[in-house]
């Protein structure tokens, strides 16, 4: 039994007056907070705090201990007490297994309870079997109820004792479990975030995490070694349950006392539970943010699919890095290519070998999540901060097959049919095991992509004939060419090394002729070079006969090569060599006249307009 330090008088006090009873200890006097010095309303009686217990997954009210007869003495004094003023008592119990408690003498009618539970609009009511005889340290006795369709419900349930004329006081049970959900810490103890910093999913060997626990413990506060435990169970839940870790072994490796195995398989069933978001509560994503707390952050909204095109060079990838995003931590990028398939996009399953707990080599199959899933579970959340898939050269790859059913995601809700808080959300979801349980925590939770989660591709118009995309495709992106403008380039006035002609007035000639063939030919590929196709560093005589030279003779010329290189250049190396060794203006020795002629004119031409401005 781990005490939290939460009273459960202290969680009433939220609403009510509570004050201890002067003779009877564990017994309270509660009141209307309005009217201090007004008549008692009823009794409550406890003894313990709210507390974690190892039978169950829950946080409960706990006030009936077996082994302290002391207590049940009290209980009785409390009932007759509540009996003689004729008032209703408040008794919270835990009912697990096969019950708990002791029934004193006389007092049969302990047994006769009510249970409440609020379980999706769900009240149940359980039929108690009384009294099944066992064996306790002090004589024979039976527990005052067993439970029924364990499976059907919480692990763990409140129940409250009636009094003795049967009357059961719900008054204040429908406030206490409507502001409390059946669950009166999480408001107290779940209102904070667990610290995550990357380390919660490195993987650890047993030593290793025995090493961590054992600081953690060391540097606690006082009185908090025992919660260090319950926060380094649910901290490192993931990497002790999936290598099949063992409490004692690690409490062993940290070198604690052996008792506090039972402390840590405690935390280890929390985690348990907010990693199946048992009760509404999980622990989710790269920073393991509560739900709860999530919720209470304002999602933003309105991200959408945006498809940048253009030709090579033109300054896509400058796009998103200024106009929507250039920090990495809010970014996953990738570069579509023809080996480039779903599993790496979305995720897999692969084998991974792995120490168990005697050395011994253990071959597991675990989900690893691709470069969208981890984003799409990083933009879950953190509902705060916008999220970027960046996904490079679109169409180099298959994209329809790599998305797969992920396909589906990209509609979003717009304003026009949804409310403002959902635009950009998926319209509609889809069943993936693996990503719902890495995503969500919950494997039957339908994936869909965030309001906060934009998807950003790039394609070269260039490119477009490697794989078609089709228009079922393309109809769920918006589309956005991005403008070939040399004017706005900072180094379009550079001069090639080693020639008379600017990058400026050589690159618009050369798309010029680009224009001019694919007319001629009915090409729908576009090879125009874009502004930032060479940077001012490229346009240095090796580089430029390497990096622009050859991708004229190999791309944008390869039908026609003679329409721009001279009847000297019989191949791509007379080309590079040629130009590279020219001891007078490079660009004259390899282009036709015409051509270098007609990026003189350019030249002068820009000047010209340059003075008149």
């Amino acid at each position: 039994m781990a005490n939290l330090g939460i009273k459960v008088e202290t969680v009433l006090s939220k609403f009510y007056l509570v004050q201890p009873d002067e003779t009877i200890k564990g017994l309270y006097e509660v009141r209307e907070k309005e009217n201090p010095e007004g008549d008692i309303m009823w009794y409550f009686f406890s003894s313990n705090n709210a507390t974690f217990h190892s039978s169950g997954n829950d946080c409960v009210i706990r006030d009936i201990n077996q082994s302290n007869s002391g207590y049940l003495e009290r209980l009785k004094a409390a009932f007759e007490k509540a009996k003689s003023k004729d008032k209703k008592i408040f008794w919270l119990v835990l009912v697990f297994g096969d019950g708990i408690g002791l029934a004193p003498d006389g007092y049969d009618w302990i047994a006769s309870i009510e249970l409440r539970v609020s379980l999706d609009d769900i009240t149940a009511s359980l039929s108690m079997r009384k009294y099944p005889v066992g064996k306790g340290k002090d004589g024979y006795f039976g527990p005052c109820c067993i439970r029924i369709d364990q499976d059907k419900y919480f692990n763990t349930t409140f129940i409250s004792c009636k009094d003795k004329d049967g009357a059961f006081t719900s008054e204040y049970m429908d406030e206490y479990f409507r502001l409390y959900d059946n669950r009166p810490y999480h408001d107290i103890v779940w209102n904070a975030y667990i610290d995550n910093a990357e380390n919660c999913h490195k993987e650890y060997s047993l030593q290793q995490l025995g090493d961590i626990l054992k600081e953690m413990y060391s540097n606690a506060e006082d009185k908090m070694q025992v919660a260090s435990i319950h926060i380094f169970g649910i901290k490192y839940g993931r990497n002790i349950i999936e290598n099949e870790f063992k409490a004692p072994d690690i409490i062993k490796a940290a070198g604690l006392n052996v008792s506090y195995s039972t402390e840590l398989q405690k935390a280890l069933n929390i985690y348990r539970c907010l990693n199946k978001n048992t009760y509404g509560i999980s622990i989710s994503g790269g920073d393991n943010v509560l739900e709860e707390n999530k919720e209470s952050v304002k999602r933003k909204t309105g991200a959408e699919n945006i498809l940048l095109y253009g030709v090579p060079g033109a300054g896509k990838s400058h796009e998103i890095k200024t106009k929507y995003c250039d920090d990495e931590k809010y970014m996953e990028r990738v570069v579509f290519h023809p080996d480039y398939t779903y599993s790496d996009f979305v995720g897999q399953i692969l084998p991974r070998v792995e120490k168990d707990r005697d050395g011994n080599d253990k071959l597991k199959y675990v989900f690893t999540p691709g470069p969208y899933t981890k984003l799409l579970k990083k933009a879950q959340n953190d509902p705060g901060n916008y999220y970027y898939l960046v996904i490079e050269e679109l169409n180099r790859g298959n994209a329809p097959a790599i998305f797969g059913e992920v396909f589906q995601l990209l509609d979003r809700k717009d304003e026009e049919d949804f409310p403002l808080e959902e635009v950009g959300e998926s319209e509609y979801g889809i069943s993936n095991y693996e990503v719902a349980k890495e995503v969500y925590g919950d494997e039957k939770h339908q994936v869909r992509i965030p309001s906060n989660m934009y998807v950003l591709a790039t394609m070269n118009t260039a490119d477009q004939n490697v794989f078609t995309l089709d228009t079922a495709f393309q109809r769920r992106w918006n589309m956005r060419q991005i403008e070939n403008n040399f004017d706005k380039s900072e180094h379009s006035k550079d001069i090639i090394a080693g020639t008379k002609v600017s990058w400026g007035a050589f690159a618009t000639v050369i798309n010029d002729m680009v224009i001019d063939i694919n007319v001629d030919m009915a090409s729908s590929e576009d090879n125009r070079l874009g502004t930032y196709f060479a940077r001012k560093k490229e346009l240095e005589a090796g580089r430029f006969s390497e990096k622009v030279l050859k991708y004229l003779w190999d791309d944008a010329f390869k039908m026609d090569k003679t329409a721009i290189f001279n009847e000297n250049c019989k191949s791509l190396e007379d080309v590079v060599i040629t130009y590279e060794t020219a001891t007078s203006d490079k660009l004259a020795a390899v282009l036709r006249m015409s051509v270098y002629e007609k990026m003189l004119s350019k030249m002068q031409q820009k000047n010209t307009d340059n003075n008149e401005n």
